[in-house]
């Protein structure tokens, strides 16, 4: 059975090309409803054109568990868990996509195919958190839906949680880096405003962000 299934996104209004805007009205068919360990869909390709329904088998799933044990104590805890996790699935499910050569950034390559632009990451990644929602991972956030920034030609998307507690939204970006890096999780005001890793203006903030993620695994 061929577990690649190629969609026709511009159909939709989305196109094909580099980062198209994703509205709320347009990402509901992208999205999977019921992720589960035994099927989990990963979009590549550019606007979700290509979609893998990949697994993770009980040794993979046990890896993944093993990011939140013991249960997280914070919320800022959990942020920069679910960082590193999602960088971790994305190592799990590339051989079964075809998408561990993803380059950060959507650079050109010479198969599209095995790329993710940033609609592409922004609905994996909302998947992903879905997942690990649905097992009781994620104690101090919830799953939102993703959102973009920008207009028609600087349009740019990312998965989103928002903090039970104060209600704080967060991006949970990983279009910026090669496939199994940790994923930039910071609030969703900064990511408005334009974060970009690339650019010397955030540098700072960037920095700060694989700090908090080297702390886990220093003390993991």
């Amino acid at each position: 059975m061929n577990r690649h299934m190629t969609f026709l996104a511009g159909t939709f209004g989305l196109g094909l090309w580099g980062c198209a805007e994703m509205a709320e009205s347009h990402n509901a068919y992208m999205l999977q409803r019921q992720p589960t360990p035994e099927k989990l869909q990963v979009c590549h390709g550019g606007s979700c054109k290509v979609r893998t329904l990949a697994s993770l088998d009980p040794a993979a799933w046990s890896e993944v568990m093993l990011q939140f044990d013991p249960p997280s104590t914070s919320a800022e805890q959990e942020r920069i868990r679910v960082g590193q996790t999602i960088g971790l699935l994305e190592r799990l499910v590339a051989p079964q996509a075809g998408t561990a050569d993803d380059a950060g950034a959507n650079r050109r390559a010479k198969d599209q195919a095995t790329q993710l632009d940033c609609v592409d990451e922004a609905v994996n990644t909302t998947g992903y958190l879905r997942l690990l929602a649905a097992n009781g991972l994620l104690r101090f956030h919830q799953v939102e839906l993703p959102v973009h920034r920008g207009g028609f030609v600087d349009a740019h998307n990312t998965a989103v949680m928002r903090d039970r507690t104060t209600g704080i939204d967060y991006a949970v970006e990983s279009y910026f880096y090669p496939n199994g890096v940790p994923a930039a999780v910071l609030t969703l005001a900064d990511w408005r405003a334009g974060w970009d890793p690339r650019e010397p203006a955030w540098d700072d903030l960037t920095h700060r962000l694989w700090a908090m993620q080297n702390s886990l695994s220093v003390a993991n």
